[in-house]
């Protein structure tokens, strides 16, 4: 393909996909590294003083050749630049007007804004044969994560990643990894768009499974990336199931089910939710389910996590039950009552890596957070709102525990039957008040 005609499909691609987005007044900051490993050096610089890093601002960046890489500022307090990423590009020709990042504020809602102004004016050449290591599960060479948390009414980036080194027969000149189908719940996801920087086809003509064919046979990892949003009527604490299934991909088929819970802001990447958020007053004990999140944003992995739960007077602790251990690694789990009222559990050999660590590979968000459910009673005849919030212990790797982290509250109201808040303009009025009571 020639050079020009490569750029415009490549620009047009882009664009497509980041049209209609809020942008905001960061500048994207690239130089080459001053290290030996090479490479280009990659930054934002905040060009309002109101938008200066807090810890925890989450940057995804995205690159004309086909990799993405993710970084957390883990600092916070002011500084004009942010946390650095490097970037070794392995295909010409690359085009730094086709870089763009995300930046997630930590506790805020809305979208997450799109930068998409240069600070600097130079050619960017290949410096790599090969992408930088992208870690994939063990003996798996496909995997689906998410740029952020799913959040009401807001956006997020799914990324379908691929790897088919491990195909036996990929030597053959006939050799085709097969094809991959998305599907999730029209009623609860909306496709918006989709980019590719390879040779996969992407076809959307059905809104709620996407179909990728035409995958690479190159010998690297490729990542392809669908822009999603969450129907209005989606709400906190509502689950979100999306299918992933393959059809003879590298000579067999295979089949996952990725499942999340909503959070409050797209990133808030430690936190607690529940599935029922209004109960009528006077009636009947509850089923409460609650989902707590947490999240590693350090440069490397973490293998013990404590999380204490102190339930409040309305809650029964005797009707404790665990409802969803995803396994991650080996850990352990010991759930114990110190109190009465008092949920302790010890998470043991977990591996979670963080977001910020590239050795020996780099991690997108969803491979860096754990989360697990459990179901309680509520008691009987209750007239009073109670929230719940939990803390997260992380331990360094001398063991020492660090400073722990308070998610805020998961509130339960309640109300008389005649009172009952309806899924109407999209619960703007119960969102707005629940929003506002939990940064009290």
């Amino acid at each position: 393909m020639k050079p020009l005609v490569f750029l415009w499909m490549l620009f047009a691609g882009v664009s497509a996909f980041a049209a209609g987005e809020a942008t905001i007044k960061y500048k994207i900051i690239i130089t080459p590294s001053s290290t030996s490993a090479g490479g280009y050096s990659c930054s934002l610089e905040a060009m309002q003083d109101t938008l200066f890093w807090q810890k925890n601002d989450l940057i995804t960046w995205i690159f004309p050749d086909g990799q993405y890489l993710q970084s957390e500022d883990t600092i916070g307090g002011g500084a004009a630049i942010s946390q650095v990423v490097t970037w070794k590009p392995f295909k010409s020709p690359v085009y730094k007007d086709s870089i763009f990042a995300y930046v997630a504020r930590k506790g805020k809602p809305g979208n997450p804004a799109r930068v998409a102004v240069l600070a600097t004016d130079f050619s960017i050449t290949r410096s790599a044969s090969e992408p930088e290591k992208f870690s994939f599960p063990a003996g798996i060479k496909w995997q689906l994560n998410r740029s952020w948390d799913f959040s009401p009414n807001n956006e997020t980036l799914l990324i379908f990643s691929y790897d088919p080194q491990g195909c036996s027969d990929k030597s053959r000149s006939d050799f085709t990894p097969g094809t991959v189908n998305i599907n999730f719940d029209p009623k609860q996801i909306i496709m918006l768009d989709t980019i590719s920087f390879g040779k996969e086809q992407v076809d959307i003509s059905v809104p709620n499974s996407p179909q990728i064919s035409q995958l690479s046979s190159e010998p690297y990892y490729r990542h392809v990336f669908f822009k999603v949003k969450l129907q209005p009527t989606v709400q906190l604490g509502d689950k979100i199931d999306i299918n992933l299934n393959t059809e003879n991909y590298c000579g067999n088929s295979f089949e996952s089910t990725y499942s999340y819970i909503v959070a409050a802001d797209p990133h808030d990447p430690n936190w607690k939710v529940v599935d029922i958020d209004t109960i009528d007053a006077n009636g009947p004990a509850v089923v409460l389910n609650y989902t707590i999140q947490y999240h590693n944003n350090g440069a490397a992995p973490v293998n013990k996590i404590d999380v204490d739960d102190r339930f409040p007077a309305q809650i029964d602790p005797s009707t404790f039950a665990f409802t969803s251990m995803p396994i991650k690694g080996s850990q352990s789990s010991v759930p114990t009552f110190p109190e009465s009222d008092h949920l302790h559990i010890e998470f043991g050999n977990m591996n979670l890596p963080g977001l910020n660590q590239h050795s020996p590979s780099s991690y997108g968000y969803d491979q860096t957070i754990f989360r697990f459910s459990f179901k309680v009673l509520t008691k009987p005849n209750l007239n009073i709102t109670f929230p719940n919030n939990a803390t997260i212990t992380f331990y360094d790797s001398a063991g020492d525990p660090m400073m722990p982290i308070i998610t805020d509250p998961a509130t339960v109201y309640t109300q008389s039957p005649q009172q009952k808040c309806p899924r109407c303009c999209c619960g703007l009025f119960c969102w707005i008040r629940k929003w506002c009571h939990r940064r009290k």
